[in-house]
């Protein structure tokens, strides 16, 4: 007689489950809140600070509703005074989650923003004779449907005109 076993079923039977509550799960599970919310404003800064602000303030901690910003320099520190009222307003809503009420500034070492590296070079033209090549045509003479011959030569006329054009 086979031994009978329970076999424990999966609460999502067999579904596909999304990662994102997940992994919000695993991470609040290791992760301390404050940490995490610290994050999330650090996350979302370049957008709520721009690249002016980003470069001399950076959200080094948070405890109980209170963001301490980093900030350059005393020069800084006394602008941003007058900023507060209005980064607060943007901090909360970009990050409603991280539940900040008061900002807390002091002088410090702000880390360098973080630049996008910029997309890369588009390929190099290449040079299309006019005449279709012996490949191009057997390519095109394999084809069997004669719509979709058609478009593929038109498009071969079309790439070698415009690349003329661009030359």
């Amino acid at each position: 007689m086979p031994h009978s076993k329970a076999v424990a079923r999966r609460r999502n039977h067999g579904q596909a489950v999304p990662v994102g509550p997940l992994f919000e799960q695993a991470v609040t599970s290791i992760v301390p809140p404050e940490r995490l919310r610290v994050t999330r404003v650090q996350m979302a800064w370049p957008h709520i600070a721009g690249p002016s602000l980003q470069r001399v303030c950076w959200p080094q901690a948070i405890q109980r509703d209170i963001l301490t910003l980093t900030v350059c320099d005393n020069q800084w520190l006394h602008e941003l005074v007058y900023l507060q009222v209005d980064l607060l307003r943007r901090i909360r809503a970009e990050v409603p989650q991280a539940e900040v009420a008061h900002l807390r500034m002091r002088v410090g070492t702000v880390p360098p923003p973080v630049i996008e590296p910029p997309d890369p070079p588009p390929p190099p033209v290449t040079s299309l004779a006019d005449e279709p090549g012996a490949e191009t045509i057997a390519a095109l003479q394999a084809l069997d449907d004669p719509r979709l011959r058609q478009i593929a030569a038109n498009a071969r006329m079309a790439m070698s005109a415009r690349l003329r054009h661009r030359l």
